[in-house]
């Protein structure tokens, strides 16, 4: 019997909910054969913005993510808020597409998106017509929509089931059950479907001061006629399956209802006997409320808690394999399809800074296969956000032991004073990490069950999940809106155990989520502190290695801890070539790919459960001709208010053309010139630029690979003359009579209301304090004619027809700021910020006093 088919929570804390797959969903055929890496992760950057062009070059390099890899984006209409349709047309829909046109589709297991990326998705209209339990609350996140990618697509709301993750690893039944035969399987949804018709009415406890009377039934007759032929059904579909914790816990329900406490109290000691342990959703279970305060139901409790439950296996993630309800993988052309995601980092809203999202990348690549010496912590105390998920602390301390992690239950929010957080699982809605005096290790989930951690508004309420990455978490994830405390919509306390069996973040994430729709996760995807070793090597191919015609390459591997490698990819310049079995070679044609330099990487996928990942990256050149190109690269630290130039030549060339991973970003018509590249197209931070020489239709040569790193011009120096000016809260706007008006909120429609009509020209000004020197990023959106002006000098970045994000660098200390447009009717959205932004507000934007 599916685990899926409950009435409520038992062994797969499911919720209440369930929505019923479509029958012949459409899967990708075939079955992948890789776990998650570099060349099997997608990372979508907003090009337009930069704090996530700066955050995705760091990370393309910390991560070695292949340029096919990599998809650019712009005139996204939000950065916080979209509807459904515009995230599949928008974001969704390009990013499969352009992974379809590359051919690295079918080696994808993961989709990455870098910053300035809606963080909650309206799917209202996906909902429009449907019914729905108040539990199905809406929005959507990011990463959830994008981890149902199939049902999203075609516009299912299928991604709203809270089982409707079949990678999610569930508690297995303790008892041998006997097969459901399909009368039975039927006959158990038609009597579970009519019993949910039938909810139970609001308890009223009797007057202890009151004389008992007879007891017959709690039922009204009504109830009781259309409860019956249901127990009726339940109790012979026992007698052919009586190891159903499932079929004893709804006999139990039934028959408190119906006010047979006796019989009521057997059913659920059998439900118990047979290995049922979820005594919390008894407690709160409405049906049950007639015996609940009774001395059996708190013995029943307490042996309950006793049970000793275990977890399907942990598994590797494969892109390509479709997953069934039992949580394994489908045969070929079967199944349903599901791809990780997660956010690099929130910039914007109550989010952190570029600098600090950046740190924490960096660190937690750090981390890989480092296998902290640390604790992981599960914080109990009565607040229901810990209380939800208390039913696994005991469970997953044990087994995180097993595996040689320390864990530890402690009491409070917040571990005190411990130098060793290696993961904590925690519940409440405010918190201050520094308080605590802790420190979370290189590679640690933090992982808070709140209402609103997830929503990352700059008026959103509760303590966000930022303040896990600000203060060292590798990942944290939570709730864009009112979740409820439904287990199924968070993390599991065995994220951690998943997480030290060697898996990624994001796999140890998704296997712990049954219903992720509505968790936004950020953090690196990648990450994997507890990696195992497998070490790949590619036989007799060296680094440098000039090959030509045919090239055999063969890859054999050894593993510290014991790993067998039950198959090796072969990827070539970031695209999957070849995919063989252990002894067998990859025979290369080198006269099918342009001369030059390449990379191939072998791939050694363990046999493990977690699919242990283990590469070997070898640099080689490609020469079957004499032809060249020869560059001139630009220096190693460019600012990025100076055009980039790069001469270059290969004799026959028709162009010479130089890309940022896929994208191009320059040409020279003809055999040889100087290209010029405007540095704020590439973004702040490292990055790295291919150049390409075409021949011919059929004959193009790669260039050396041009690695530079795009820095910020000098800061500009705080206002000399700062100190002695005296400001007011509120900025100024002037329309174009030189009528001045002061705003305390540019929100609404605050131009219109400072007196500037439409077609007017106006001005904004203010002044302005930041805190430490730093690059940072105004957001406007709006007005016509837009232009911006810091300290006197004017701002400018390429934006398209969306959101103009201007980055800017400041020593600390007070700043001025004007800008200029003409009202067109849309409504001027101006924000500032890091750590993350906000729109103008008299308190951070001031004017001098008297003006």
């Amino acid at each position: 019997m599916s685990a899926r088919t409950r009435k409520f929570p038992i062994q797969s804390l499911l919720g209440r909910f369930r929505v019923p797959l479509a029958a012949g969903v459409a899967c990708a055929a075939g079955i992948a054969s890789a776990a998650t890496g570099p060349e099997n992760a997608l990372l979508v950057v907003n090009a337009d913005s930069w704090a996530s062009t700066a955050i995705a070059n760091e990370y393309i390099v910390t991560r070695r993510i292949p340029p096919p890899n990599v998809v650019r984006l712009r005139n996204l209409p939000s950065f916080e808020y979209m509807n459904v349709e515009d995230f599949r047309t928008k974001i969704l829909g390009p990013l499969l597409r352009t992974a379809e046109l590359r051919g690295i589709a079918p080696q994808l297991d993961c989709v990455i998106f870098s910053a300035d990326f809606p963080w909650a998705i309206d799917v209202s209209a996906d909902m429009a017509g449907k019914q729905f339990s108040k539990a199905i609350s809406q929005p959507a996140s990011i990463t959830g929509l994008t981890y149902f990618y199939q049902f999203t697509m075609r516009k299912d709301p299928n991604y709203l089931g809270l089982n409707a993750n079949f990678y999610c690893r569930q508690p297995l039944l303790t008892s041998i059950q006997a097969p459901w035969s399909e009368e039975d399987r039927n006959a158990y949804l038609a009597a579970i479907a009519a019993l949910r018709e039938k909810p139970a009415p609001p308890f009223k406890a009797p007057d202890k001061n009151l004389p008992s009377p007879p007891k017959l039934s709690t039922s009204p007759p009504s109830e009781e006629s259309a409860l019956q032929p249901i127990l009726e059904k339940l109790t012979e579909l026992r007698k052919r399956h009586p190891a159903s914790t499932e079929l004893h816990y709804n006999i139990a329900c039934i028959q408190a209802r119906l006010g047979n406490s006796d019989a009521a109290i057997n059913a659920l000691r059998g439900a118990v006997d047979n290995g049922w342990w979820d005594m919390r959703t008894a407690a709160a279970d409405p049906d049950l409320a007639s015996i609940r305060g009774s001395e059996d139901f708190v013995n029943l409790a307490k042996r309950a808690k006793l049970v000793k439950f275990d977890l399907a296996p942990t598994m590797g993630f494969r892109g390509s394999a479709g997953w069934q309800p039992n949580g394994r993988w489908a045969e070929a052309g079967k199944g349903i399809h599901y791809m990780l995601s997660t956010v690099l980092a929130c910039t914007s809203g109550r989010g952190n800074s570029v600098n600090e999202a950046i740190a924490s990348l960096q660190r937690s690549a750090g981390a890989d296969g480092s296998r902290p010496k640390g604790t992981v912590y599960f914080m109990r105390n009565n607040d229901v956000r810990s209380t939800t998920r208390e039913w696994g602390f005991q469970r997953a301390a044990e087994k995180l032991r097993e595996t040689g992690v320390w864990a530890e239950i402690l009491d409070g929010v917040l571990p005190k004073g411990k130098g060793d957080v290696a993961g904590v699982t925690i519940g409440s809605a405010e918190y201050s990490w520094p308080a605590s005096g802790s420190r979370l290790l290189p590679g640690a989930i933090g992982d808070n069950l709140t209402s609103y951690s997830g929503a990352m508004g700059e008026s959103d309420g509760q303590t966000p999940l930022t303040e896990f990455i600000r203060n060292g978490a590798a990942g944290a994830s939570g709730a864009v809106t009112e979740p409820y405390a439904i287990q199924a919509k968070f993390p599991t306390p065995f994220i951690h155990f998943h997480y030290a069996q060697g898996c990624s973040l994001a796999e140890a994430y998704f296997q712990s989520l049954a219903g992720p729709y509505q968790i936004l996760i950020v953090g690196d995807a990648l990450c994997a502190p507890w990696k195992k070793d497998i070490t790949v090597q590619a036989g007799d191919l060296k680094p440098g290695a000039i090959l030509k015609g045919r090239a055999v390459i063969s890859a054999t591997s050894v593993s510290k801890d014991g790993i067998t490698p039950g198959a090796f990819e072969f990827y070539l310049d970031g695209r999957r070539a070849a995919a063989a079995l252990p002894g067998k070679p990859f025979d290369l044609n080198t006269a099918e790919i342009p001369d030059g330099p390449h990379e191939i990487v072998i791939t050694a996928l363990g046999s493990d459960g977690p699919l242990t990942r283990g590469s070997v990256r070898v640099p080689v050149v490609v020469k079957n001709g004499e032809t060249e190109l020869r560059v001139t690269a630009p220096p190693a630290s460019v600012p990025w208010d100076r055009p980039i130039e790069i001469t270059a030549s290969a004799p026959g060339a028709k162009t010479i053309r130089f890309f940022q991973n896929l994208d191009e970003v320059a040409r020279i018509e003809g055999e040889s010139g100087t290209a010029r590249i405007d540095p704020r197209m590439l973004g702040q931070g490292p990055v790295r630029i291919q150049p390409l020489a075409v021949l011919s239709e059929t004959k193009q040569i790669l260039g050396e690979l041009i690695a530079v790193r795009i820095k910020p011009p000098a800061a500009l120096p705080a206002r000399a003359a700062a100190a002695r000016i005296v400001c007011a809260d509120g900025f100024t706007v002037t329309n174009s009579g030189g009528k001045k008006s002061t705003v305390q909120k540019a929100d609404g429609d605050w131009l219109k209301n400072a007196g500037v009509q439409d077609g007017e020209a106006f001005s904004v000004e203010a002044w302005f304090n930041v805190a430490a020197t730093d690059v940072y990023q105004f957001q406007l959106r709006g007005a016509a004619d837009l232009r911006i002006s810091v300290d006197g000098q004017v701002q400018s970045w390429p934006h398209g027809t969306e959101w103009w994000f201007v980055p800017v660098h400041l020593e600390a200390g007070r700043h001025t700021v004007r800008i200029e447009g003409r009202a067109n009717g849309e409504k001027l959205d101006v924000r500032f910020g890091g750590p993350g932004s906000r729109r103008l507000d008299g308190a951070h934007f001031q004017h001098p006093e008297g003006n």
